[in-house]
């Protein structure tokens, strides 16, 4: 590439401002040569004297019209131009003289700001920093009143060179002119990427007297200060694509929204895909805003600085928008950048966030996206650091996402806003009318309403699973290259599930390529070596071997996957790493390797049960598929099985799956766990009511949660002929502690997996279940449990927290969670009116009054409340009686009223509980 004068003109007529008021090409050309060229006739005025060597028409509107037309023959060739005609000696006298050269300065600003795009003057500057750097024919620039190495212009992400746009405009205008060429062809404008080797400064006011603020504008090599430097790396990272939005419903108990407000710090919450993080990239935030997903965070220590406390946050802020990811991690950073300049960094860059703010308006907004995400070994550092930034970070407000709210009091001052997706009045518009209820609710979540619209799946059930399988056909499908279709399907359908296996075993989002890589030997040896799973499963989805390069190196196949499927992404911050570019996919390709691995068992050795057996061992599929916490991947697994068809209605009619001929096979092989892996996915998929299922003969769980029911209200009821029985929580787990309101007509028990009955002590019925474990309790086991003197109320506590339960109308009412490092929660309980519930941790009072809707007062020390005060809002608490204290008369009308197993056959089956084989007749 070369730059000349009809190159330097075309990107100058491409970066202009469009639309009304445009200023016209010939035009263009004359105001930029009045700034730096002579005129020879001092009677005429410069611009006529410009348009006189251009035309002799004497109309300046024609004029202009016909510099136009040999622009457009001078631009395509470079001739012919009248290089003779134009002198520049007062510009030249300038040069050198940099009180004399602001002038031109000046002129040369006013001129762009009138011609140039705002949007197109960064793309501007790096297509000419592109050309001048391939340029073999120039060595230096004329930049300011002086000429520069063009390698002077020539930064780094990580160290920008200060460039201003209109010095560099000025000194290649008349260096085009100095040195006219007839090469050169024309260049399109190239789009400047997100991060450039250059900051664009502008001049500002007049610089005639300013001699030194001058000098220091146009040193590229001047420092840009970190506020600046952060601010602008924010704004241009923080761009999003155009794309539709739709308008979702946000609610907060103060009431609902459409938007986040403005101010204060915020924790937006809800589930998977419904829109979070669109939102945090969306928000218009008046401050500068730095966004960071979570799913990489991991505990950072930095002894120089820090010793004692993960830095992350700063860190990453740090590397991020001032480094602008030149470097992956801190080590890399200080080998490159020198240990002490980096510890600089970020000691100026914590100063700038702990400062105080200007008229309490805070400059900096911190996102932190995606707090579920952050393996569970890291959740108590990432605790910390947000304590630390909370407490110190006086300039920042923080906006932080996740699934739902820790049970962390960090979180008490934010203002807690769940998102609850797509609002209905939108969907109504949008959606056909014959869609069914629970798809609706489905479709309320952008992520795959997103889907649904670009699959074109108006006549098939939804749910998740088969939202996400046909969206990858799509993707496949729109590959124009037919014959690489096989491939992409082997890769994407078979490679990403064995992946997506490793990533969720060690919960995590991010793979290193090597990962991926072993992901490919392995689907190779599953399923393309193994002669019967080949012609048996993949054949007959035109995945060959003759379609598959299978001899070529791992990393073309990784980039040829990454490339076509959006689905798993080149991590921005390290190019080594992959990531999935939503924790859905990654949950969906986990289940999706259990089912290609139960599918490709049965076609090939269904008939074949020592073989059978040998590779469900092999294969991992006889112990636990992945760790309790992770439901929504057994979830997923059903709904890809097709299980989700079975969740029980009034109409119930049982679909067997392939979940089922895992059962057959249970009964045939010890499989040790695999039943236990069929009831979690069954529970996840069904909402924990699991009907019309033969678990005959096989061995069950070795413990199964209070919160699973095998029959609904006895219809359809699970059978368990000759089954194996180990522990039954409702029997053998604990009943942790029991309460009975003053007039002895209820009764609160809770069992120790934190499922919770208030049972009707008169009329022998359960009139309440509650299930803790899938809110956002911390795990814990209830220890004291009471009711309100009047009856109404009653409460449960453990060390860490208490829940507060209307009685009449059964309803959770509040709940207080305090998970702070040796502090516990000393006792709760009701003041003698009934007016107040009373919490005590460490020497501070809370009181929540129940007759204004559970209204927090302020938390106050136990020292400002008199002996007087305590008698007053303090009751000593009701006994509380373990199960072995329960009369038996009660416990039996408690269990049979418990629908868990009612209907259930276990006839002939063997329990390892004397208690479970006791009790279990009486809730059947």
């Amino acid at each position: 590439m070369h730059l000349t004068l009809n190159v330097l003109l075309s990107l100058l007529i491409q970066a202009k401002r469009q639309g009304q008021g445009k200023i016209g090409n010939g035009k263009m050309l004359v105001m930029l040569l009045q700034i730096i060229a002579d005129t020879d006739d001092p009677e005429q005025t410069q611009k006529r004297n410009l348009l006189r060597i251009f035309t002799d028409e004497p109309v300046k509107s024609l004029a202009y019209q016909k510099i136009d037309k040999q622009l457009v023959k001078f631009i395509p060739s470079g001739k012919p131009y009248p290089y003779e005609a134009l002198h520049f000696t007062r510009f030249e006298h300038a040069i050198g003289n940099l009180p004399a050269f602001g002038f031109y300065l000046m002129r040369m600003n006013r001129c762009c700001q009138e011609l140039i795009d705002p949007d197109k003057a960064e793309s501007l500057a790096y297509t000419l920093l592109k050309i001048l750097r391939a340029d073999t024919a120039f060595s230096d620039v004329l930049y300011g009143e002086r000429y520069l190495p063009k390698a002077a212009l020539f930064g780094s992400p990580a160290h920008p060179v200060k460039l201003c746009l209109p010095a560099l405009l000025l000194g290649l205008m008349y260096q085009m002119h100095l040195s006219p060429h007839t090469g050169g062809a024309p260049v399109k404008l190239m789009q400047a990427p997100l991060l450039l080797h250059f900051y664009l400064v502008n001049p500002a006011g007049s610089y005639r007297d300013r001699t030194e603020a001058l000098r220091d504008l146009l040193n590229p090599d001047e420092p840009i200060p970190m506020e600046q430097s952060i601010s602008q790396t924010a704004a241009k990272l923080n761009i999003t694509k155009n794309k539709d939005y739709y308008p979702v419903e946000l609610r907060s108990r103060s009431g609902q929204f459409t938007s986040l407000p403005e101010s204060g710090d915020v924790f937006l919450y809800g589930t998977g895909g419904i829109g979070k993080s669109t939102i945090l990239n969306r928000l218009k935030a008046t401050q500068t805003a730095f966004i960071l997903p979570l799913y990489s965070y991991h505990p950072q220590y930095i002894r120089a600085y820090q010793p004692n406390r993960s830095v992350w946050i700063l860190l990453q802020i740090l590397l991020k928008y001032y480094y602008q990811n030149s470097y992956m991690a801190y080590e890399s950073c200080a080998a490159n950048e020198g240990e002490e300049a980096v510890l600089r960094a970020l000691h100026e860059l914590h100063g700038l966030f702990a400062r105080t703010p200007l008229n309490a308006q805070f400059s900096y907004t911190l996102m932190l996206d995606g707090i579920n995400e952050i393996p569970p070994d890291y959740q108590s550092d990432y605790m910390n650091e947000i304590e630390h930034i909370c407490t110190n970070w006086r300039n920042v407000r923080l906006i932080v996402t996740g699934r739902n709210v820790p049970p962390n009091p960090v979180f008490s001052t934010f203002c807690q806003i769940e998102l609850c997706g797509i609002t209905d009045e939108f969907l109504d518009t949008l959606l056909p009318a014959s869609i069914g209820q629970r798809s609706k609710i489905l479709l309320k979540t952008p992520l795959f309403l997103e889907i649904y619209d670009t699959a074109n799946l108006d006549r098939i059930t939804l749910n998740r699973a088969r939202l996400i399988d046909a969206y990858v056909n799509r993707l496949i499908e729109q590959v124009h290259d037919k014959s690489v279709q096989p491939l992409l399907r082997f890769l994407t359908l078979y490679v990403l599930p064995v992946a997506a296996n490793h990533a969720a075993k060690h919960q995590q989002m991010m793979l290193e390529r090597a990962d991926l890589a072993d992901a490919v030997s392995r689907a190779i040896e599953v399923y393309i070596e193994d002669e019967r799973i080949y012609q048996n499963l993949l054949y007959p989805q035109n995945i060959t071997k003759r379609s598959l390069p299978i001899g070529s190196g791992k990393d073309e196949l990784i980039d040829f996957l990454v490339s076509h499927i959006c689905l798993i992404q080149t991590d921005a911050s390290d190019p080594k790493m992959l990531c999935f570019s939503h924790q859905y996919f990654r949950d969906y390709y986990a289940a999706k390797h259990i089912v290609n691995l139960l599918n490709a068992l049965q076609t090939g050795y269904q008939n074949d049960l020592k073989q059978l057996e040998e590779l469900f061992y092999k294969y991992g599929l006889a112990h636990i598929w992945y760790p309790e916490e992770m439901k929504d991947i057994y979830c997923l697994i059903g709904e890809l099985a097709g299980d989700d068809s079975n969740q029980a209605e009034a109409d119930f009619c049982c679909q067997e799956t392939i979940l089922d001929t895992v059962l057959d096979w249970s009964r045939q092989f010890d499989t040790f766990r695999v039943t236990e892996n069929i009831i979690r996915t069954m529970a996840a998929v069904r909402n924990n009511i699991i009907c019309g299922v033969n678990f005959s003969g096989t061995n069950l769980p070795l413990y199964l949660p209070c919160n699973l029911k095998f029959s609904l209200n006895g219809e359809y009821a699970c059978d368990f002929i000759r089954c194996h029985v180990n522990l039954i929580g409702l029997i053998d787990g604990n009943i942790c502690c029991t309460a009975k309101s003053a007039d002895n007509t209820k009764m609160l028990l809770a069992l120790e997996d934190q499922y919770v009955i208030l049972f009707d002590s008169v009329s022998k019925t359960v009139l309440h279940e509650y299930d803790f474990s899938d809110g956002n309790m911390p795990w814990c086991t209830f220890d004291t449990a009471a009711f309100s003197p009047d009856n109404r109320f009653a409460f449960l506590m453990t060390d860490n927290a208490a829940i507060l339960l209307n009685a009449d109308s059964g309803t959770v009412m509040y709940q207080y969670i305090n998970v702070k490092e040796h502090c516990i929660v000393d006792f709760a309980a009701f003041s003698h009116d009934s007016r107040y519930w009373v919490i005590r941790v460490q020497e501070h009072i809370t009181l929540i009054d129940l007759i204004a809707e559970c209204e927090i007062q302020p938390e106050k020390p136990l020292a400002d409340y008199g002996i007087s005060d305590l008698d007053k809002y303090t009751l000593a608490l009701a006994e509380t009686r373990t199960v072995s204290e329960l009369e038996p008369e009660l416990l039996r009308e408690l269990y049979r009223n418990l629908t868990h197993f009612q209907g259930c056959d276990f006839t002939g089956s063997t329990f390892l509980s004397d208690d479970t084989k006791h009790w279990l007749p009486v809730m059947i």
